[in-house]
């Protein structure tokens, strides 16, 4: 979009290519844009919340025909202020006959009256920042606008959970958004789990959720993930397709990500902001919780591969316990350990090295039986981790589950000097893994 767009409250572009600029709000804006309605391809205006855009919904809201309008984009920019919830929010009325055309529509800090039939050409629909408290859009409308799109690829809900309401329980059967390729909803959990529950996403989507959780212990802080989805998941096809997940913490955000074969994804994120900048929570137990309550998401998915990305420091040999004896078709565990100690590596290899269920001696019973491939790597891995590697594969040997690769990455700080003990745990490890790397 053109320069002039981010100073002007209202810039267009015309069929034939030209532009159109106002730079002010007043009286005569309802004859320019009486006249130049039909000639729009695409609108955005910007404004001030208050009378600047009262004046605005009252022209927009004339009757004009935009017949060639195929993306609108309306910001109302509110104060920030603790009377910002007071405020009246503007609402916008787009029915279908005015608007035939039109493919995306983004609004910023303005509610919309979604009455039906709603803009069935629409391929995306943004819906942001919205700052009061009255609650202007019932969900069982929203459910009933968007029913009405069958071509919607993309959606967006951020921040906009407050304008929804619910009258009794949530309607039973979900609408269907057959032709869904992306949905990204960053709002609280009761929001997120809501319009995941009243909406089918088709499995061939990429859904993302993110959340700023409050309100939970930090050894419980994983159930965050659990209530940011649906109790009944079959909303959620993606969720029995993901066989590979990965585990992170990215700056503040702690990041959970399963992905299918065919390379969709479902990303969950948390976002710890200032409270982990200033170290009022603790990190490795955050990491711990999230790792632990993962049988909570992904209790019906077939996972095959799963990457650990974090501080260990916190794990115990039943944190990895819960964590992987929910995922037992693993086949492939990869831990990047950041962690000032080796203790995290040490609980892994402990909890691999006992059956899933204790007092058991079968086979099948080892925790992960049909691992295949296990890499571990660390800043502070030195020696030590080597034997307990060692130790863990013995046994797991024993009881005819062998892995078929190895592979341990260890800190060159640790083992400098220790040319002969290493060679020494090189060989013991090879009697043991067909294929076994160990690098410094």
């Amino acid at each position: 979009m053109d320069q002039s767009s981010s100073t002007a409250p209202i810039f267009a572009k015309l069929v034939d290519g030209s532009t159109w600029t106002e730079y002010s709000i007043t009286p005569s804006l309802s004859k320019t844009l009486s006249e130049k309605a039909r000639f729009l391809a695409t609108l955005s205006i910007t404004i001030d919340v208050g009378p600047q855009s009262q004046l605005f919904t009252s022209i927009f809201a004339a009757g004009f025909k935009f017949p060639s309008l195929q993306e609108l984009r309306v910001t109302v920019v509110h104060p920030i202020t603790h009377e910002t919830f007071c405020l009246v929010v503007p609402t916008l009325d787009l029915p279908t006959e005015r608007f035939p055309s039109l493919k995306g529509l983004r609004l910023d800090g303005v509610a919309v009256n979604m009455s039906s039939p709603f803009l069935p050409s629409l391929r995306w629909l943004v819906l942001r920042n919205y700052p009061a408290m009255e609650r202007r859009l019932p969900v069982t409308q929203f459910m009933a606008a968007l029913s009405y799109c069958p071509n919607l690829e993309s959606l967006q809900v951020r921040h906009y959970g407050g304008a929804f309401s619910v009258t009794g329980n949530p309607p039973q059967r979900p609408v269907s958004l057959p032709s869904l390729k992306d949905l990204l909803i960053s709002d609280t959990p009761a929001v997120s789990s809501l319009l995941l529950q009243v909406f089918y996403i088709p499995p061939t989507a990429n859904i993302t959720v993110f959340s700023d959780v409050k309100g939970f212990y930090e050894d419980d802080f994983g159930r965050g993930y659990v209530t940011m989805l649906p109790s009944d998941r079959r909303t959620m096809p993606i969720l029995r397709d993901i066989e590979s997940l990965e585990v992170s913490l990215n700056a503040t955000t702690y990041h959970v990500v399963g992905e299918t074969p065919l390379g969709r994804r479902l990303t969950l994120d948390i976002d710890m902001g200032l409270e982990f900048s200033l170290g009022f929570t603790a990190g490795d137990v955050l990491y711990e919780s999230t790792v632990r309550n993962l049988a909570g998401v992904f209790r019906e998915s077939p996972i095959r591969e799963a990457v650990f990305r974090g501080d260990f420091t916190r794990f115990s040999p039943n944190s990895w316990r819960v964590a992987l004896g929910a995922l037992p078709k693993l086949a492939r565990i990869r831990v990047d350990d950041v962690g000032a100690y080796g203790e995290g590596a040490k609980a892994l290899f402990e909890a691999l090295a006992l059956p899933a269920a204790l007092g058991t001696g079968s086979p099948t019973r080892m925790l992960c039986p049909q691992l295949e491939v296990l890499m571990v790597q660390g800043d502070k891995y030195g020696l030590p981790v080597l034997d307990e590697v060692a130790k863990c594969l013995e046994c797991r040997e024993k009881a005819g589950t062998k892995l078929r690769r190895l592979y341990v990455g260890l800190s060159v700080g640790l083992v400098s000097g220790k040319k002969v003990e290493l060679e020494k745990y090189e060989r013991r490890l090879e009697r043991l893994v067909p294929q076994c790397r160990i690098s410094v």
